[in-house]
């Protein structure tokens, strides 16, 4: 019997303003950057685009633009770091400062010789003018020139879940039955100064978890971070929440699956970076302090963490850690906060223009052991014992057109992990991506996240090839496959088992206010058949997707299609599912945005 399920989603953001407005109103949002960013990189080959080279990502540049330089204080390496501007306009800009003595407003960068206008677009997101000579602002008076934001998210699905009780006809056992609230809520707070700090606090609880009860004050999840960055000694401090990531993630990392469209555009050169947690993820996140420090040619990278996760126990030892933080009913409440996790890490760079190198080193404690003999299905732990201790040396390598990284651990119990992504620009128009990866069956690092398929980084061992091509005015390709191996059991298989993934992307931008995007995705993989174990069948899933986006001034509206359809080798029944999605976002230039989510499916399993 097929469901029919509608889900409504309501988001709202206010920006409590400060007194004085110290950076200015900047001549593009974050959003149409991002944009203009994607666009940029179809240009000729013998004059390249600025903000192309040197390998700078979105994830970098959102992070400076949540801390501007001040024009009139910043160093040359500081704007070559930025990487918008070719050493040759960094160098008239300066020339330009010193004979101007300070810039007084943002539109003097005009005045600069060779700066374009789309560079100055892009640099008012990223720059401040700020005093030259000024006394340090005490506590008050950085708190109400602060930019403040408040955001509040709630999520409604309609029909009612059975899982609440109440229907005689679908009866729920005490242990399974949700407590909670048939909704959603999401609470967010920042807080972001001129003088390069900021803070962060959230609220969450997921549908059917208890509001105000069982513990709850009154959210299930709470996070929050305080953040220090100081740009001149190029210091970043982060107390509470955060992520970290080493190099390609295999010792530590935050990154997950095989979401490779931001290689496209370019590979990261700031691999190694802490961040704060801003997300609603329970699981994927530390607790503690974390800290980076830039000294000359080398980048040091130091965090310790403490939490406590959800798992349950047998005999003593850890059976299953849970990872999706949900707490509905009394059987997953009772895993709640089991389980204490210390971790300590430290990462040591020596980077150059074009060349890096690093070494890592991370530490893992658990109050419970893990067990050390395999499970009855031949499946290995993710971990053995209470102490895990891992190194990782790690490379990376820029020239003009191509770029390569790399990572290699080994852990306490002698078992490695390899993994290695190539970037090569064939011409102006067309790149070719290049991942392999290694990861023996029974390497332990508890916290290692990257691009992967299965959910640790052990056990696998892979190959990914991406090709994109913007030959087109208007319309560009992208697509990828990825081929995998377990070389033992997994939960999902009771046998060696292979899977494989093709996707592919078609964009076209009829103008810069809309854009069209066609996507088909196919995942196959080996499972094990029920009731025949260690027989294995192929499960194909199929996914087409369909959608438009078109934006006027404050107003956004974006509409997906989605189809989808699951076959498994020895069943003759496929099943289907389709999805219906409208978002709509109305951001005028005042200090309030509001976004509406509204979703339509009709599915046996999607």
């Amino acid at each position: 019997m097929k469901a029919l399920l509608l889900i409504l989603g309501l988001c709202c953001t206010l920006l409590l303003p400060a007194q004085t407005i110290v950076r200015g109103m900047p001549l593009l949002s974050w959003d149409q950057f991002v944009e203009e960013y994607l666009e940029s990189r179809g240009v000729d080959e013998d004059s390249p685009s600025p903000i192309d080279r040197g390998g700078t990502t979105l994830d970098f540049l959102e992070d400076q633009h949540q801390h501007p330089l001040n024009i009139n204080l910043a160093t040359r390496q500081q704007l070559l770091d930025l990487a918008l501007l070719t050493a040759a306009q960094v160098d008239s800009l300066l020339a330009y400062r010193s004979r101007l003595r300070a810039f007084a407003s943002p539109s003097e960068l005009m005045m600069v010789h060779g700066i374009e206008a789309q560079q100055l677009r892009w640099l008012s997101l990223f720059v401040e003018v700020g005093d030259t000579l000024r006394a340090q602002p005490d506590w008050r008076q950085q708190w109400q020139t602060a930019r403040h934001t408040l955001e509040y998210r709630a999520q409604l699905p309609l029909p009612r879940s059975p899982l609440f009780g109440g229907n005689p006809r679908h009866p729920v056992d005490e242990k399974h039955r949700f407590l909670g609230l048939p909704w959603s809520n999401t609470l967010r707070y920042r807080v972001q100064s001129r003088e390069s700090w900021r803070a962060g606090l959230t609220f969450d609880h997921d549908i059917g978890e208890p509001f105000a009860a069982y513990r709850n004050l009154p959210f299930d999840h709470t996070s929050f971070f305080v953040e220090k960055h100081n740009s001149s000694a190029q210091r970043q401090i982060i107390l509470g929440d955060y992520h970290v990531q080493f190099a390609q993630g295999l010792l530590v990392g935050h990154r997950f699956g095989s979401f490779i469209q931001p290689y496209f555009i370019d590979l990261p050169r700031h691999l190694t970076r802490i961040t704060p947690n801003t997300s609603t993820d329970e699981a994927h996140y530390l607790r503690g302090a974390a800290w980076q420090q830039q000294t000359g040619h080398w980048q040091w990278t130091a965090f310790a963490s403490y939490r406590a996760l959800d798992a349950s126990f047998e005999d003593g030892e850890v059976k299953s850690v849970y990872e999706n933080g949900y707490h509905r009913n009394r059987l997953e409440l009772s895993h709640r906060s089991t389980l204490e996790h210390y971790q300590l890490g430290a990462h040591a760079a020596w980077k150059q223009p074009q060349t890096e190198w690093g070494v890592g080193i991370g530490g893992n404690h658990f109050s419970q052991p893990f067990p050390e003999n395999k499970t009855a299905r031949g499946v290995s732990s993710p971990m053995v014992g209470n102490n895990a201790l891992a190194l990782s040396v790690d490379f990376a390598h820029y020239a003009r057109r191509w770029g390569l990284q790399s990572e290699g651990i080994i852990n306490a119990t002698g078992a490695t992990a390899f993994a290695a992504f190539l970037r090569y620009q064939l011409t102006s128009s067309d790149i070719l991506l290049l991942q392999l990866r290694h990861f023996s069956g029974h390497n332990i690092a508890p916290s290692a996240r990257t691009f992967q398929q299965g959910s640790k980084v052990q056990n696998e061992m892979g190959l990914l090839l991406g090709y994109e091509t913007a030959r087109w005015r208007k319309l560009r390709w992208q697509s990828f496959a990825q081929i995998y191996h377990h070389p033992l059991p997994t939960w999902r298989a009771a046998a060696p088992s292979s899977g494989f993934v093709l996707q592919t992307l078609f964009t076209y931008a009829a103008h810069r206010r809309e854009q069209w995007s066609l996507r088909y995705r196919l995942t196959s993989k080996q499972q094990t058949i029920p009731q025949h174990a260690p027989l294995l069948q192929w499960v194909m899933r199929q996914s087409l997707r369909l959608q438009h986006q078109y934006s006027s001034g404050a107003w956004m509206w974006q509409t997906n299609l989605d189809g989808a359809m699951t076959r498994q080798q020895v069943s003759n029944t496929p099943h289907l599912g389709a999805m219906l999605s409208m978002r709509l976002r109305y951001a005028p230039q005042t200090v309030w945005h509001a976004s509406v989510f509204v979703g339509v499916f009709s599915a046996e399993r999607f």
